[in-house]
């Protein structure tokens, strides 16, 4: 595939984050050399595990609220490896993420980092920097995607 059309993927990528209305960028660092498939697991158990802290160990039963939705994207994969993800997360979940974070990190990835910032609305800066690299077909393939893959939903 020729840049033109990675170019014009990525910026579908930012209109599909900018309608998502993120509410953090979060900065996964390994402080390791981890393939693109560990440190997704290890984000995937990160968000798993922010939310049986924030709502008890039956989180992924409860239906009373939004499910959060996380797109990473890998940065400098051979000298500093580290996803920026984009989140969106129902304000409880939010607080948490800032708040307790990063010691929950910390127990995932020994010697890692998380690093949080908030994305105001309409603000864009945030996405525009985690999907720079978006231009080739290994960025495209070490994306992490977090959503609610509940197979059941009350109704």
């Amino acid at each position: 595939m020729n840049k033109l059309n990675y170019l014009r993927m990525r910026d579908a990528m930012r209109d599909t984050l900018a309608e998502l209305k993120p509410t953090l960028m979060v900065t996964h660092n390994f402080l390791g050399r981890y393939k693109a498939e560990t440190a997704c697991q290890r984000m995937r158990q990160f968000y798993c595990s922010i939310q049986d802290h924030q709502f008890g160990r039956d989180w992924a039963k409860q239906f009373d609220r939004s499910w959060p939705v996380a797109y990473g994207f890998r940065q400098h994969p051979n000298t500093n490896p580290h996803y920026h993800v984009i989140v969106r997360a129902c304000p409880e979940l939010t607080v948490a993420i800032a708040a307790d974070g990063p010691a929950i990190w910390d127990k995932l990835a020994r010697h890692g980092q998380l690093d949080v910032r908030r994305i105001l609305p309409g603000k864009l800066d945030r996405i525009i920097y985690s999907t720079r690299d978006l231009t080739h077909d290994q960025a495209w393939g070490d994306m992490f995607i977090y959503n609610d893959t509940r197979a059941h939903r009350p109704g």
